[in-house]
């Protein structure tokens, strides 16, 4: 017998399969592609205490042909964890927050399972049109997307893929180099809805974008932080050689007559086909200027979404160079020139096969007491990724 609580984990498995199930059965062997991987990290964090987490990553990725200008495309994902999956906020803030934080509940790290993406896409004429939990992903920046309302993004792993966003985008390209993008993420009533207007122009080597965008903004609960806004942003990015330039810039509506909220430039010279020398330089007028400014919402925010920069200025140098076709190297430095603090993140990639990764990371920070990146610790982990 299904406990109540549980049936309708279960009846929504019941659908995917079944989903699943009858797309393989409509289509042919040639126009079905399964993948997937099996991920386990530990994790570990030196900050007042130690903190280990482990999870074990399940993803199933069914891409199918389901008419002659019909696909459709889903990723199931299993996340179980072990470990410290019980956080206090208390040992997550500086010394003279965490009387404030103890007041709060914990953080839970739960098992679960969710539907990564789902979504069909539809060929037409001059456009396309897709529909479901999809990729919503904007900016060409590296370790930061001011234009991306949206997504969460670690600048210590910018390339770790994000979860889809349910949506309708509705895409016209009146002509051969520009396109007119549509999107609507449906929620309770048309203004907790986000709405984007889009506008895509390349004249070659240089892709821009045009944005118009409404977002309702629903913090952390337990601080109960909600408002909407429309934003007007843009963003460029020039690649010719061995060189690549970007830029990103929003502006929300209501501030439109003070400096930008967010915005980014950067650029990029490769040295061969897999080494490359980078640099970022990011402004954030949502951030503080001092350390002493951080509150304990900044600190939470913080944890919570790593699109949440606690400085109001930062600057990225990262080199990754390749010495093997099995082997990549990189590191990064990011300093916070709101508090001073910096970050300096080593990684090391080994592929054993082209079905085995072993990704070697760590966070390495300096700078004074209640600074953000001396706050949040030593961290350093250890990925292995499994193809099938």
């Amino acid at each position: 017998m299904i406990p109540g609580h549980h049936l309708s984990r279960w009846l929504l498995l019941y659908i995917i399969f079944g989903t699943f199930l009858s797309l393989v059965s409509r289509a042919g062997a040639s126009d079905i592609s399964l993948t997937g991987y099996l991920e386990t990290q530990l994790y570990g964090r030196n900050t007042d205490e130690e903190v280990f987490i482990n999870y074990n990553k399940l993803k199933f990725s069914l891409y199918t042909k389901v008419g002659e200008k019909v696909f459709f495309e889903t990723d199931i994902v299993w996340l179980a964890h072990q470990g410290e999956v019980e956080l206090s906020y208390e040992s997550l803030v500086p010394d003279h927050l965490q009387e404030k934080a103890a007041l709060l509940p914990p953080e839970v790290i739960e098992d679960t399972y969710y539907l990564d993406n789902a979504f069909a896409t539809i060929i037409f004429p001059r456009g396309s049109l897709m529909i479901g939990k999809q990729p919503l992903l904007q900016g060409p920046g590296y370790a930061w997307n001011p234009t991306d309302l949206l997504n969460d993004k670690d600048p210590f792993e910018p390339g770790y893929e994000k979860t889809g966003l349910n949506a309708f985008k509705l895409e016209f390209f009146p002509y051969q180099s520009s396109s007119l993008i549509l999107t609507y993420s449906p929620e309770e009533n048309w203004a907790s809805s986000f709405r984007q207007l889009r506008l895509r122009q390349i004249i070659h080597p240089v892709t821009f974008h045009l944005n118009y965008s409404g977002l309702y903004f629903e913090r952390i609960d337990i601080l109960s932080d909600h408002y909407t806004y429309n934003f007007f942003s843009g963003d460029f990015l020039y690649s010719a050689g061995r060189v690549s330039v970007w830029g990103e810039i929003l502006w929300s509506e209501e501030r439109k007559k003070s400096p930008p909220d967010r915005w980014l430039v950067g650029g990029e010279y490769r040295f061969g086909n897999y080494s490359a020398l980078s640099g970022e330089y990011y402004f954030n007028e949502w951030g503080n200027s001092n350390k002493s400014d951080y509150s304990l919402k900044d600190w939470i925010y913080s944890y919570k979404s790593n699109q949440y920069s606690l400085g109001k200025e930062y600057c990225l140098l990262s080199l990754r160079i390749e010495p093997t076709e099995t082997i990549t190297v990189s590191s990064q430095v990011i300093k916070n020139l709101s508090d001073g603090s910096v970050a300096v993140s080593p990684c090391f990639n080994y592929q054993f096969s082209t079905r085995a990764l072993l990704i070697l990371t760590a966070i390495i920070p300096s700078g004074e007491e209640h600074s953000e990146f001396v706050e949040k610790g030593l961290q350093a982990w250890a990925r292995l990724k499994l193809f099938f």
